[in-house]
């Protein structure tokens, strides 16, 4: 009875709508187009300056327009971000240097030998892993600054991909964006 009460007040509420749509005269093709709402804006990435694993620090802007880069925000507690790694791993091998991966730890500075030993458990190199330990980075691309946050960035230095979360078969859209960005 619920379910026919509510259908009932659907019908009533979209029947004027409906009615009010059949009414209004087509729109000339020319007025539809100019209507339409505009493709987004990619927005550029922002800089930022960040210790390594290697002990140096790392800019964003020596890499960006060079080559297509992925920045991945993870944290040792973050099971998701675990599955990407590997994931992100197999893109870095396939495009080599055309494209550069930073590992971005959101992790707290007291766990730094952790962040050290999945480095070495995934091979990455330690000049591509990063400590957000103050989570500035990750909060300015971001504002939930919560893990896994995948961000693609083309040659252009544009935003082209923002993917919170992970899940198996979320790499293919990272790989197509990547690949589409060369």
């Amino acid at each position: 009875m619920r379910l026919v009460a509510t259908l009932i007040l659907s019908l009533l509420v979209a029947l004027p709508t409906l009615a009010v749509a059949e009414d209004a005269p087509d729109a000339a093709p020319e007025e539809a187009a100019k209507e339409a709402p505009a493709a987004p804006q990619l927005a550029p990435a922002s800089d930022f300056t960040l210790p390594s694993m290697a002990g140096d620090n790392v800019s964003l802007s020596d890499v960006m327009g060079d080559q297509v880069v992925v920045l991945s925000f993870w944290a040792t507690w973050c099971g998701p971000c675990l599955k990407e790694m590997p994931k992100l791993v197999e893109m870095q091998n396939e495009f080599g240097d055309q494209v550069k991966i930073f590992w971005i730890s959101v992790d707290d500075a007291k766990d730094e030998a952790k962040i050290g030993a999945i480095t070495k458990r995934f091979k990455l190199p330690d000049d591509q892993v990063l400590k957000d330990f103050e989570r500035k980075v990750v909060s300015a691309y971001h504002k939930r600054g919560v893990p896994p946050f995948t961000v693609v960035i083309d040659k252009n230095k544009l935003k082209v991909l923002e993917k919170l979360g992970y899940t198996d078969g979320d790499e293919k859209k990272i790989h197509d964006k990547v690949a589409a960005s060369l």
